[in-house]
């Protein structure tokens, strides 16, 4: 289902959930700046988190919540780093 997700939405996604903290990262695989929103209905990600942004992450660029993930002015090849909480 993971791969699914990447081919489906042109990204990367990975989330981490550690002892130590949970992380979520995200790569937009185009060249193009565009808004998203990826379904996880079906896959072993959680249904939502609360993502505070890591080292140069910018705050207002994704949320998650209801089993999706909605991120807007996704810059091309862009990677965001999240802690999920």
């Amino acid at each position: 289902k993971h791969f699914d997700i990447d081919k489906k939405y042109d990204a990367n996604l990975a989330y981490w959930d550690r002892p130590s903290g949970n992380f979520m990262v995200l790569t937009n695989n185009t060249g193009k700046t565009r808004s998203v929103s990826i379904d996880l209905t079906g896959s072993t990600f959680p249904k939502s988190g609360d993502l505070t942004p890591y080292s140069l992450t910018a705050s207002d660029k994704a949320t998650w919540s209801s089993n999706k993930i909605d991120v807007v002015n996704f810059e091309p090849w862009e990677t965001l780093i999240y802690k999920v909480k």
